[in-house]
């Protein structure tokens, strides 16, 4: 007879999954496993979960997982009861014995056997999914097994000395469900638990098994839709007893705790609240304020805002940001307790608005409110105010700087690029085109004989959308053009319409396509009608600015007819005249166009590249515009960027998460043609945001690297530098040089010892003279084996894995001359994700301070791209490239030093390239310290000198890969606006193929 030595219930389930799990012993001490359902309607479940032992049998065959037996029985299922360690407990024995890396390869091993069962199939999405996981973005290169049991995670692992039984496969479905999100599970219930996994949750596990970014996001909602699918939309009880529950209270204690509460509360009657408001704006009916507050006491801060007759405004949205020189000051580390905000309110009170506003800060203990005049706030900001606060040597009580009120205050931004259509319509409205501009232009261009065809492809559009594209088109200011419309709708509607405009306006031609025709063969169609010189292909409720195309012939005839040219672009909101998330774009960047279609679907090409390159290809989804630029831009020998926003992409809701999926493939399919066209071995795959893509480089042969870390004491740094760099780089070809300079303690030199006795790819040179990093650099190079040259600073650490790979990769291409790599401070933050030319006056770090996983305005934090300089904190560059521009310039000592060298790069034909996976923490100049002395200064101020004079046209024509429209004073890509004094008749815009700085800051 049986008896159950062990019962647990999953009560929190619905009805239908909710089952009773016991372990019962025979009277000869054999135990069994007995499932059985709690309800009626679980009965199913059961029967299937039996059902699923053999066909999980065959799926694993030959991994060296097996499944744990099972028979049917009158009560429910039964099971072997098996005895051994789990998967979870011999990973935890590792750790705890300090084996972090055997655990690591013990993990991977078991997640390579749970990969082999998944890659029988592809993946694809149906209803059965949907019903279970939701609907989700995922890639349709995925794989998956005939069947999935998606609770393979480690603690259902009986280890063996062959592999691994599994004893639960309750969660095992015979519709498709990729192998990665098997994968996520296993990890994520692995390193989500316990301090003594916390070693693990830094080796970037899911991107070694095989997971990206992107696909991580979307295994997250699956999981989350799973879970309300497996309670059927109960509360868990779980989440309940802390409501229903004081819980257990121990009374030996109570005297302890009531004592500790009394000094707390007396504590956080002391603690106070710092607040400082940096800006207010004002428009018709909102209110921005901007600043920054800190709880002393670490808590998260409630606002309220009133205005100067005690009203309270509603505030319809309060975004936080981080504040490093805040944070600095305060000791903030607690992401949650972020410092920086702004605050949008909405001012309904009628009448005479007053002139002041409150903003009030509280913590639940502590309150503070601050009075805003604004004309006293804006006299603070002017250039005027600044220069009587810096003449009377006033500053902030607080200690704190303040940042520049472009990104801090007026047109700056927060965590992301803003957004609000009041601050981009301020924008728009001093760039806007004036009625005597448009005459002019009119005038101008009647004598212009360059013809542009501009084509559209009409696929069953709102007709009233379709009229806007239209209208935009007639009223041009340029005269010399044509409409081509090739339209495939499956209505006559449409095509009365365009049959009675071609009747009105010779200039607009039309052609019927059959309705199954796809958006690219009718474009192809619109082609062939085209007699222009230029084709300009345009959405079909896409719109264009009144001198869009007076804009592209001046820069056609000044520019010498470039094969190629875009704009910039901004979003307009399909139910409503709202214009939005502008685009100010770079000039042309090959590496950025392979991470995204940075371009748009709107661009101008000349016909006889257009004949060489080939029309469009339905192929590739909805991302065959994506495979017509890169042929283009293959082929081109000009391409050329305007700087404004002359088209304007009509946005919708998506909600076909398959097509979505097809497209981007589509795309991913598209970049693989261009690197196999381009002879560069490499493949895509999903970037981290949506239609972005990542490039996983072949790397052919084992070319050797010379890693250059300069060095003078600092040994633990030095230490911590190299430990990650032999943890984390799996490239064998290498050696590390460092390069002593004037070092005084012993222990840096026990410390080169040991580090040449454990790893014999190091060798130490010794640099006598003073510190000039670009000898020292020079020096090392010279001695270098190297066909590929590290710069390294001692106060770095590697944080991911393949990054030697990534930049190698990258730099071994022909046009590629240097690659430079992300940096983080400490606490997460960016240090560097590129280098922008005149920003704060000469060049500086682009998207500082900003969250490490913020992505950037127009994801530029993320992605791979061009840039015209790097820091040399981590950068890498070709043997032959550097000893051909002469390495650094040892007149910069300290200095500008790499980003002269970049420009020099550049400006013999090799480009520059940022690419955001090759991650390193940087401790930021520790070892040289600041330039806090009369020597360093006079020092600092002379090498800026040299380097405003050498590169003099450079900074004043404009960084290329930074748009004339952003800011110079923030690192967030913050507007700028136009000065007011010239908003005359005027007009305020960059005139074709001019960089000028006419812009105010």
């Amino acid at each position: 007879m049986k008896k159950v030595i062990f019962s647990k219930y999953s009560n929190e389930r619905s009805r239908e999954f909710a089952i009773r799990t016991e372990i019962c012993e025979e009277e000869n001490g054999q135990r069994t496993v007995r499932k059985t359902a709690c309800y009626p309607e679980g009965k199913a479940h059961i029967e299937r979960t039996a059902h699923w032992y053999e066909h999980l049998e065959r799926v694993y065959e030959g991994t060296g997982i097996s499944m744990n037996r099972c028979r049917l029985t009158e009560e429910g299922m039964e099971a072997e009861y098996l005895k051994g360690r789990t998967l979870e407990e011999e990973l935890d024995n590792m750790l705890a014995a300090g084996r972090v890396q055997e655990c690591i390869c013990r993990l991977l091993e078991y997640i390579g056997a749970v990969k082999k069962a998944g890659q029988t199939r592809k993946f694809h999405v149906t209803e059965a999914f949907k019903n279970v996981f939701g609907e989700v973005l995922l890639p349709q290169d995925l794989t998956c097994g005939k069947v999935t049991d998606i609770d393979m995670v480690a603690a259902n692992a009986i280890c063996r000395q062959d592999g691994w039984v599994h004893m639960d496969y309750e969660w095992t479905f015979d519709f498709p469900i990729p192998v990665h999100f098997v994968i996520y599970r296993i990890l994520l219930y692995y390193l989500d638990k316990g301090a003594l996994r916390e070693p693990l949750r830094r080796e970037e596990l899911y991107a070694r098994a095989g997971l990206t970014e992107q696909e991580i996001g979307q295994y997250q909602k699956m999981e989350a839709h799973f879970q309300n699918y497996l309670i059927g939309g109960q509360v868990p009880l779980r989440n309940l007893y802390e409501s229903i529950s004081p819980g257990y209270v121990d009374l030996r204690q109570e005297d302890q705790m009531r004592k500790a509460a009394m000094a707390a509360t007396v504590r956080e009657q002391d603690a106070g609240i710092e607040m400082c408001i940096d800006s207010l704006e004002e428009t018709a009916d909102t209110v921005y304020i901007q600043g920054w507050a800190v709880s002393r006491k670490r808590k998260k801060l409630d606002f309220y805002v009133e205005d100067g007759k005690g009203h309270r405004l509603q505030i319809l949205e309060i975004q936080r940001m981080g504040r490093r020189d805040v944070d600095a000051l305060f000791g903030i580390t607690d992401l949650t307790c972020l410092s920086g905000f702004c605050i949008r309110c909405r001012y309904e009170t009628e009448g005479k608005r007053e002139n002041r506003y409150v903003v009030t800060a509280e913590d639940g203990n502590s309150s503070v409110s601050m009075t805003i005049r604004p004309k006293e706030l804006m006299l603070r900001h002017s250039r005027a105010g600044r220069k009587l606060l810096a003449m009377t040597g006033r500053g902030p009580e607080h200690g704190v700087k303040y940042r520049t009120p472009y990104e801090m205050g007026l047109l700056g931004e927060t965590g992301r690029f803003r957004r609000e259509e009041q601050r981009y319509d301020s924008y728009r409205q001093a760039t806007k085109l004036t009625d005597r501009e448009k005459r002019l232009q009119r005038q101008k261009s009647a004598g212009d004989t360059l013809l542009v065809s501009v084509v559209a492809a009409v696929k069953d559009p709102d007709l009233n959308l379709l009229k806007e594209m239209i209208v935009s088109v007639l009223r041009q200011t340029c005269t010399g053009w044509e409409l081509c419309l090739a339209d495939g709708s499956s209505t006559d509607r449409t095509k009365q319409y365009l049959e009675k405009l071609c009747r009105e306006e010779k200039r607009v031609h039309y052609v019927r396509m059959e309705s199954e025709k796809s958006e690219a063969e009718c474009r192809n169609a619109g082609c062939d009608m085209a007699q222009g010189e230029y084709v300009l292909f345009l959405g079909q409720e896409d719109t264009l600015e009144a001198d869009a195309l007076f804009e592209l012939v001046q820069t056609a005839e000044k520019q010498g007819k470039p094969e190629l040219i875009y704009s910039d672009s901004d979003s307009l909101q399909r139910e409503q005249e709202i214009y939005e998330e502008p685009l100010f774009k770079p000039d042309y960047s090959l590496y950025l166009l392979r991470s995204m279609n940075y371009i748009g679907r709107c661009y101008a090409v000349k016909r006889s590249l257009m004949e060489a390159a080939g029309l469009f290809d339905g192929d590739f989804q909805g991302a065959y515009d994506y495979d017509h630029l890169l042929r283009c831009c293959e082929k081109a020998e000009q391409i050329c960027h305007i700087p404004r926003v002359l088209w304007h992409q009509r946005v919708c809701a998506r909600s076909d998460q398959e097509k979505l999926a097809a497209d981007w493939d589509g795309g991913k399919r598209a970049l693989e043609n261009h690197y196999r066209r381009s002879g560069i071995q490499a493949e895509a795959v999903w970037g981290e945001m949506t239609c972005t893509y990542r490039t996983g480089w072949k790397i052919v042969g084992t070319p050797k690297v010379s890693v250059i870390i300069p060095n003078m004491d600092h040994s633990e740094d030095l230490e911590t530098c190299i430990r990650s760099l032999r943890e984390k780089t799996t490239w064998e070809n290498l050696e590390i040089l460092i390069v002593e300079n004037n070092s005084r303690e012993k222990k840096t030199f026990a410390c080169y010892e040991a580090l040449q006795k454990a790893d014999k790819r190091i060798r130490v040179l010794t640099w006598e003279g003073p510190f000039n990093y670009s000898a020292i650099n020079n020096y090392a190079a010279s001695q270098a084996q190297g066909e590929y040259l590290l710069f390294l600073n001692n106060d770095t650490e590697a944080i991911s894995r393949g990054w030697m790979e990534e930049m190698i990769g990258v730099c071994r291409q022909p046009e590629v001359g240097v690659v430079g790599a992300k940096l983080y401070y400490p606490d997460g933050t960016i240090q560097h994700a590129g280098v922008i030319l005149g920003m704060n006056g000469i060049a500086g770090h682009l998207f500082v301070g900003q969250p490490g996983k913020e992505p950037g305005y127009m994801g530029k934090a993320s992605v791979m791209q061009n840039l015209s300089a790097v820091t040399a904190a981590c950068m890498m560059t070709k043997r032959e490239v550097f000893f051909e521009l002469g390495g650094f310039d040892e007149k910069l000592q300290v200095a500008l030093n790499d980003v002269d060298y970049c420009l020099r790069a550049g400006k013999a034909g090799k480009q520059v390239v940022f690419t955001p996976f090759s991650r390193w923490i940087h401790y930021e100049s520790k070892s040289r310290g600041l330039e806090d002395t009369p020597e360093k200064k006079k020092r600092y101020e002379g090498e800026v000198a040299l380097f405003k004079e050498r590169w003099k046209d450079v900074l004043e024509k404009g960084d290329p890969f930074y748009s004339p429209s952003l800011s110079l004073t923030s690192w967030n890509c913050a507007l700028r606006i136009p000065q007011k004094e010239n908003q005359s008749r005027k007009g305020n815009r960059i005139p074709s193929g001019n960089r000028q700085n006419i812009w105010k800051e």
